[in-house]
């Protein structure tokens, strides 16, 4: 069924633009995604012209924000009825609709996202909603053939301008949370209809990568056609006017190139990929499975594997990048971030060898394998780490290694520290497939920054004579470098064992010299209230003992600091393999000096008992020494205990049936 034409001109269309999205996708908070080109066209405007070939020539596009933008973007059909509403405050996808419909002049509303890179079939959005006589029919993307997930809503509405009345006259309202739910109440008829074909949504850059294969599947079967290019030789290459290729270069389909797209020998292109106007793919180049966008120059032998490259910048020689947004950098700053990117990006043996792997599940023709052109590039790499842990140990080598080292071996209060290092390791050998997915962007500036300032407040506390000032640093310097090689998203991700590291290093003297005489106070006055407790005739004079006669001195040494760092480091253990909240984590860290105090009573309580029993000194002192070691199993006990209390105190959060199923379940009992 195919309305008149007649009856199409009382069809409104709303295009709904959203606002830049701040913070989430790097590309979206610079430049709308209704502005973002697909094939030389931005994705609003192949919208635009596609309502206008089926006869819909009124259209109103909300905006969020920055309607003036928009308006000077675009380019609209001759002829076309074209209406910008840009909401002051907040209004939602309702109130737009609302705002933009007048029930007096439309007999039907057609509401579509502007960022959609696959277009839909207008005659049967109108045939399916008029077929299943709705109020209102929400369209779905089709359900995956193998049915590994749910259908995803298409965010596309045909509606009856009669539901105007349920959206309210000022506040925020939204289609599918809010007004759905009001039309069902009121008994309208709403209707859930699959599309033949899914249309590609995207609200972040990984998205608008992942809807280019559909598009080009959808160009090669001809349901699209590309005016003004030729099929390059192949069926699923499609090449603009003015495009050079060098005859040693392979382009590898599904493949786009538009107008003015230069790729010069040796390099490599494999679809699904589309290179917009003016690109050039320097000697010995590859893109594979990317979206180049304008006027955007490859230097020789880079490799951009998935990828999407924002306009006007040239990407440096021998760059790598994977599974990124290339964002432009302009100005000398920009140049020296993009040439320092290169250098990071052959020093990051994670990301290279990522790629490599990548690359040999890649289809090769002409013989010709990326992965021999990285080669070079892992060796450079493994170079870079040599020479950057190189000049790490030399810097702290002496004294500050050395120190530690011998601080671990020789003093019972820090001894737990020689095992911060080992445990990081292992933290990260279990979380070795976690750590695959993580996005590694280097950050060379904040890198450099927090590197210098690790530095500056080394060499401060070696003017102020701060002996911990060599150990901060230390550390700092750690995090400085992970920064500078991976990132600030593996740095939040990491967190808690970049934290995890503080443990190794001893408290500064002055904090340690302030605490150790309050806690041998505590120490001793616990004991001796757990032994009255107990039974035992005790007087206590000082940090001296006497039980049943028996003298016991609380030295020092017994006033639980040891207790404390070795318990921060179990209880830091236990936080970083386990799958609990936050806030648990945080609990459970800070119940280290509780337990720590408890553990060192209960040891205290213990030997004083025992002391009262044994007459023997040597004995005496095998049971002070070990007395500690005993109290690891009990901290652990009251560590699992204390998770198990959480896990029994703490109620999850009920799960909620989809919105999708519950809208299912009233299609099912409406019709």
């Amino acid at each position: 069924m195919v309305l008149p034409t007649d009856n199409k001109e009382k069809i409104r269309s709303i295009i709904l633009v959203g606002a830049k999205d701040i913070g989430r996708c790097p590309v979206a908070s610079r430049i709308s995604r209704a502005l973002w080109p697909i094939a030389g066209i931005p994705v609003i405007t192949r919208l635009l012209e596609h309502l206008y070939r089926h006869g819909i020539n009124r259209v109103t596009i909300c905006c969020e924000e920055d309607s003036q933008g928009i308006r000077s973007a675009l380019v609209f059909p001759c002829g076309m009825e074209v209406t910008i509403l840009e909401d002051q405050l907040p209004r939602g996808t309702a109130g737009c609709l609302r705002d933009a419909v007048d029930p007096s002049c439309d007999d039907l509303v057609l509401v579509f996202p502007a960022a959609m890179a696959i277009l839909p079939d207008i005659s049967a959005l109108i045939e399916a909603h008029h077929r299943r006589n709705a109020d209102m029919t929400v369209f779905f993307n089709p359900t995956p053939p193998d049915e590994s997930a749910e259908a995803e809503p298409a965010q596309i509405y045909a509606c009856k301008p009669s539901i105007v009345p349920f959206i309210p006259e000022q506040g925020y309202c939204d289609l599918k949370e809010n007004l759905v739910s009001r039309l069902v109440k009121a008994g309208l008829a709403i209707r859930m209809e699959p599309l033949s074909r899914p249309v590609g949504n995207f609200r972040h850059w990984a998205d608008y990568l992942d809807a280019i294969p559909s598009l080009l599947a959808v160009l090669q079967q001809g349901q699209y056609r590309m005016t003004d290019h030729t099929t390059g030789g192949q069926k699923d290459v499609w090449v603009g006017p003015q495009v050079q290729i060098h005859p040693s270069a392979k382009v590898i389909g599904p493949v786009v190139l538009e107008k003015g797209c230069r790729i010069q020998e040796e390099a490599l292109i494999i679809g699904p990929s589309i290179l917009e106007e003016q690109v050039t793919v320097g000697p010995g180049a590859s893109v594979i499975k990317s979206v180049v966008w304008p006027k955007t120059t490859l230097g020789r032998g880079s490799h951009i594997h998935q990828c999407l490259v924002e306009g006007s910048q040239t990407i440096p020689a021998h760059a790598v990048a994977y599974r990124r947004p290339l964002i432009r950098a302009t100005g000398f700053w920009g140049s020296l971030w993009r040439t320092a990117e290169a250098w990071v990006g052959k020093c990051c043996p994670s990301l290279l060898w990522r790629h490599l792997k990548e690359q040999s599940c890649s289809v090769v023709a002409g013989g010709y394998n990326p992965c021999c052109s990285l080669l070079s590039s892992i060796v450079y790499g493994m170079v870079g780490i040599f020479l950057l842990s190189s000049a790490f140990l030399w810097a702290f080598w002496s004294p500050t290694l050395t120190d530690l080292w011998r601080l671990w071996r020789l003093s019972d209060e820090y001894s737990s520290g020689m095992l911060v290092l080992p445990i990081t390791v292992y933290v990260l050998w279990i979380r070795r497939h976690e750590l695959a997915r993580y996005r590694i962007r280097p950050s060379l500036g904040w890198g450099i920054l927090l590197l210098f300032g690790a530095q500056a407040f080394r060499f401060l506390g070696l003017f102020l004579m701060f002996d911990s000032a060599e150990r901060l640093a230390l550390i700092g310097t750690i995090y400085a470098l992970v920064v500078f090689l991976f990132g600030w998203h593996v740095v939040w991700k990491n967190k808690g064992l970049l934290l995890f590291l503080l443990f190794m290093i001893p408290f500064p003297n002055r904090i340690q010299a302030r605490a150790a005489q309050p806690l041998q106070t505590w120490a001793t006055v616990s004991a001796v209230f757990s032994l009255e407790t107990l039974g035992y005739d005790v007087k206590r004079d000082g940090n001296v003992i006497n039980v049943n006669g028996t003298q016991v001195a609380v030295a020092e040494a017994c006033n639980g600091l040891r207790m404390l760092t070795a318990f921060f480091v179990i209880s830091g253990l236990v936080a970083l393999v386990v799958h609990r909240a936050w806030w648990e984590k945080a609990v459970l860290m800070a119940s280290s000096v509780p337990i720590a105090l408890l553990c060192n009573t209960l040891r205290l309580v213990g030997t004083s008992i025992a002391f009262t029993m044994i007459n023997q000194q040597e004995w005496e002192e095998i049971f002070h020494d070990f007395g500690g070691l005993a109290m690891m199993p009990v901290a652990l006990g009251i560590l699992v205990g204390e998770l198990w209390l959480l896990a029994h105190l703490v109620v999850g959060e009920p799960q909620t049936i989809p919105e999708q199923v519950v809208y299912r379940q009233r299609q099912m009992g409406t019709e």
